[in-house]
C-alpha cells in the first residue's frame, strides 16, 4: 500500500523584489483627447438628440443631461463616425 504525500507549494518571501526597481511613473501632463459623441435618446424609438464633445461615454452622457427635461439613464452615447476621405488620385 502505498501512501500519497502531499507537500505544501512554496511561499513567496514578502517584501523581496525580483527584478530592478523603477523609478515612479509620471503622469501625462496632456490632458485627454476630446473625442466627437452622438447621443440618442431612448424612447419607443431611439432618436438623435445631440453631438457631444467629451473625453468618455458618461462625461458625454453627462453633459447631453444638462438640457431641460432630460434623464441620463434614458441617454446613450455612441462615437461620432466621421466618413473616411476619399482616396487621392495618383499624381
Amino acid at each position: 500500500m502505498s501512501a500519497i504525500v502531499v507537500t505544501p507549494t512554496p511561499r513567496r518571501c514578502a517584501g523581496l523584489i525580483a527584478g530592478p526597481i523603477l523609478p515612479a511613473r509620471q503622469r501625462n501632463p496632456n490632458p485627454p483627447k476630446l473625442i466627437a459623441w452622438t447621443i440618442y435618446k431612448i424612447a419607443a424609438k431611439q432618436s438623435w438628440m445631440a453631438l457631444v464633445d467629451a473625453t468618455d461615454e458618461r462625461e458625454a452622457i453627462e453633459k447631453a443631461a444638462e438640457e431641460p427635461k432630460t434623464e441620463a439613464q434614458r441617454l446613450i452615447a455612441v462615437r461620432h463616425r466621421t466618413p473616411p476621405e476619399p482616396p487621392r488620385p495618383a499624381v
